[in-house]
């Protein structure tokens, strides 16, 4: 059986973090390349781990090498345990790398020119007249920076409309409810 090699993949993090926006979007795309290659790799470590596993397995009832004080000494008698512990390990680095992937792409989504704007929803500069007068000193975040659903893409007029719409069809609905419960508990059972 030949015993599989691997090199893990490089990223030069070294180098001086990136500062301008354009250097953040490269990095951005390096990085989600880095963890495309980490994930592959995660899968034949995966695929090895097992295979090694079994194949421990086998030995150890052939040759009972648990009770081998040898073995004992160098460790070796929990190695599954050893190997799962460092597959937990493997799975927490590439996870955290994710994390930060998720993020660096969350900003970009939100703020791509790396400078700050107003996103509805998500933040809004409020002036003083705004939070002094109009809303009487509050400074509850979300008096401010408004609500953005993201899937209807519905301005905040059509929104109001298919509520009452929707609405008006629940009071329908409850009325007929009511109606027909009227039936069923005047119908006299046989």
């Amino acid at each position: 059986m030949k015993i599989p090699t691997y090199s893990l993949p490089t990223l030069n993090w070294k180098k001086a973090l990136p500062t301008t926006n354009k250097e953040q979007l490269d990095f951005s795309e390096k990085l989600n390349a880095y963890l495309s290659e980490l994930k592959e790799l995660e899968t034949q470590l995966k695929t090895s781990k097992d295979a090694f596993s079994e194949i421990w397995s086998g030995a150890d009832k052939l040759v009972k090498l648990k009770n081998d004080k040898v073995w004992a000494e160098l460790e070796l008698t929990n190695l599954t345990k050893v190997l799962d512990e460092l597959q937990q390990n493997w799975k927490t680095a590439v996870g955290e790398v994710n994390y930060w992937c998720t993020n660096i792409h969350w900003l970009q989504s939100r703020f791509p020119e790396a400078k700050y704007a107003d996103v509805v929803g998500l933040c809004k500069i409020a002036d003083k007249m705004e939070y002094a007068d109009e809303q009487d000193y509050s400074l509850n975040s979300g008096r401010y920076v408004g609500v953005y659903i993201e899937e209807d893409k519905l301005t905040k007029e059509e929104f109001k409309s298919k509520l009452d719409n929707l609405i008006s069809k629940l009071i329908k609905l409850n009325n007929d409810a009511s109606s027909i419960m009227k039936r069923i508990e005047t119908t006299e059972i046989c």
